[in-house]
């Protein structure tokens, strides 16, 4: 089944019927009576029974317009106490559109109580475990899970489908080996005339990075920031002059041009982020302009690199449109221009830019770094063949989500508590006093969302 696509019953109940659920799937098309009032909930179709699976599938229609998630949990848990089922698959379609949908496991604990007069109805240890489908969704996530794994063999397997752990965990190895191997490429300029601190600081700039980007896609999902920035093809077409992330010096080795990390995210970060738009007809040059001449090089909220875009203008109107000055600690430049330390390396100094290599192949690409060999770092034979993609396609195969997961209401993407958890992870990774022991354990920094 196609998940990037509108909703539809008929292709729905088919990959049911001969993809997802067991032979013993029934397929049906019976109308369901709400027994209560619902706010949102406007009609229900029960889609069929699997014995084996104890489970119930239903369509329900809604007119929620603005998503109201936590509702619409509410009303499904209420609708199968009163249908005395206590696990069912449900697909959420709205009543206006079909384009996006949401695709639910929920389950509940009944309990049937006699007050003599009548027997109610109860339920407790409500949950619902979503995958939020349709046009311009990510798909790789839903399709690896619901699709390439084939038809779900018992209860456990069918939770773990629908597992936020399972996925936070994938996605968390797969960022743990770009980091690995990002490390022994990257080069923050630190103190350029001392090599001996990098072990450390390239360590901490690396993690910054990281944790600055997941934050910046956060804010994609809000369209707060231009989804330009992240398309290979737009950047080389009319961003970046000369800009190749797969260009190769010879045979064995690629490129460490790292223009998409200075012109691009080093001005998100410092120069727009962290900088206030100028208002009209204001004067302050410090404010989302390039740095102009020889003055204010200690002035980190100025855009720089201005040589590197082919419309310098281009990148500055883009920005100005949706990107928010934040006002916050995170995108702050740690550069102490003075003392000429540079843990971010955000300079017009050559020196500085020539020390600074964060090559663009490490961003873009589908598996553009093979047969790794990351055993030492994870202390893992296993680890001696390992595969990676550029963090921007990595980024690209997941969904996410900016409203964090409740208790009775988990979707099936990565929320923002994802950033302090990736934070924390990758923080223990390079600790002198636990590296090698948390490796040999674990083969990575995983922490469970719970525990964190």
């Amino acid at each position: 089944m196609e998940f990037n696509k509108a909703y539809s019953r008929r292709e729905f109940v088919r990959f049911l019927q001969n993809s997802f659920l067991p032979e013993d799937f029934v397929p049906s098309e019976e109308e369901v009576w709400f027994r209560t009032k619902m706010t949102y909930s406007t009609e229900a179709v029960k889609l069929g029974t699997c014995q084996s699976l104890d489970l119930v599938v239903y369509e329900v229609k809604h007119r929620s317009r603005h998503n109201a998630r936590v509702s619409l949990s509410k009303e499904a848990f209420r609708m199968l106490a009163d249908e005395m089922k206590d696990r069912a698959l449900v697909v959420f379609v709205p009543e206006d559109s079909n384009e996006n949908y949401r695709f639910s496991l929920i389950e509940i604990t009944l309990d049937a109580a006699d007050d003599s007069a009548r027997i109610t109805k109860r339920y407790s240890n409500p949950r619902r475990y979503s995958y939020f489908l349709g046009e311009g969704i990510a798909y790789y996530t839903p399709n690896k899970y619901l699709n390439e794994k084939g038809r779900v063999v018992s209860k456990e397997d069918l939770l773990s489908r629908f597992s936020v752990e399972v996925l936070t965990k994938e996605f968390y190895q797969e960022l743990s080996d770009w980091y690995a191997w990002a490390i022994k490429i990257i080069r923050f300029p630190n103190n350029i005339d001392d090599k001996d601190d990098d072990a450390k600081f390239n360590n901490e700039g690396a993690i910054r990075l990281i944790t600055r980007l997941i934050f910046v896609w956060f804010l994609k999902q809000r369209h707060l920031i231009p989804e330009e920035f992240f398309d290979e093809r737009y950047i080389a077409d009319n961003l970046i002059e000369g800009f190749n992330p797969h260009a190769m010096v010879d045979l064995f080795s690629k490129s460490n041009e790292s223009k998409y990390y200075k012109a691009i995210l080093q001005n998100l970060f410092f120069a727009m982020l962290n900088s206030p738009i100028t208002p009209e007809g204001g004067k302050e040059l410090s404010e989302r302009h390039f740095r102009n001449g020889r003055g204010d090089y200690d002035n980190n909220k100025l855009m720089r690199y201005e040589s590197y875009f082919k419309n310098p203008q281009l990148f500055v109107d883009l920005a100005n449109r949706t990107v928010p000055f934040l006002n916050g600690g995170l995108f702050d430049c740690l550069d102490d221009k003075d003392h000429g330390m540079y843990y971010d390396g955000f300079s017009d100094r050559e020196s500085v830019k020539n020390s600074l290599i964060i090559p663009d192949y490490l961003f873009f690409g589908e598996e553009v770094g093979k047969n790794i060999d990351l055993s030492e770092w994870y202390g893992d034979k296993k680890k001696k063949k390992v595969s990676a993609r550029g963090i921007i396609d990595i980024l690209k195969r997941y969904n996410f989500t900016v409203e964090e997961n409740t208790p009775f209401d988990k979707e099936v993407s990565l929320d923002p508590e994802l950033l302090g958890k990736v934070f924390e992870n990758l923080l223990a990774s390079f600790n002198p006093e636990t590296q090698t022991t948390a490796r040999k354990q674990t083969g990575s920094f995983y922490t469970p969302r719970e525990i964190v």
